[in-house]
């Protein structure tokens, strides 16, 4: 019993102890530091979209960002908005897949990127539970239908030309 304690004692200590390395973790100064913008992309690369980019006179990124997104989404196309997360596996593996559409369907619509850690207003206006997560809207910016998780290209390409949503 009493190794069981201590056994016990030693495992709360090394997880407490590792908690405080939580590389995800940034204090509100450094959050200013790495904050990126929503990102449109274009023939297969992104483009970040800075609030400095823009007309929008906002003192909090986060604000900004929306506007930015309003506006991306306010061109008379529909946009396809992939919500994703620098750590998430699966968004880095649908991340090629996203750019290919992307470059194959930049007439029709937008595509546009939000990393959900440096926009979390963002994520959770649209009330992202997990990543990545695909919004589509229409050209009024309304949301028609969502895929959350992996999804085959095929899937994904089906969708986009016999689209339900809009």
């Amino acid at each position: 019993m009493k190794y069981c304690k201590i056994i016990c004692l030693a495992v709360t200590i090394c997880i407490l102890a590792g908690c405080g390395r939580n590389k995800s973790y940034r204090n509100p100064d450094e959050l200013q530091d790495v904050r990126t913008s929503v990102s449109e992309v274009s023939d297969g690369t992104e483009e970040n979209i800075g609030s400095s980019g823009t007309n929008a006179e906002s003192n909090d990124t986060g604000d900004a960002d929306e506007v930015i997104l309003d506006h991306l989404v306010s061109n008379g196309k529909p946009s396809i908005v992939d919500f994703t997360a620098s750590w998430c596996g699966p968004c880095q593996r649908m991340k090629p897949v996203f750019h290919r559409l992307a470059k194959n369907f930049r007439d029709e619509y937008n595509f546009i990127t939000i990393d959900i850690d440096a926009n979390p207003e963002l994520a959770e206006k649209y009330q992202v539970q997990a990543v990545p997560t695909f919004v589509f809207l229409d050209a009024d910016g309304i949301e028609g239908n969502r895929i959350t998780g992996m999804v085959d290209e095929s899937d994904f390409r089906n969708e986009l030309l016999e689209p339900a949503w809009y």
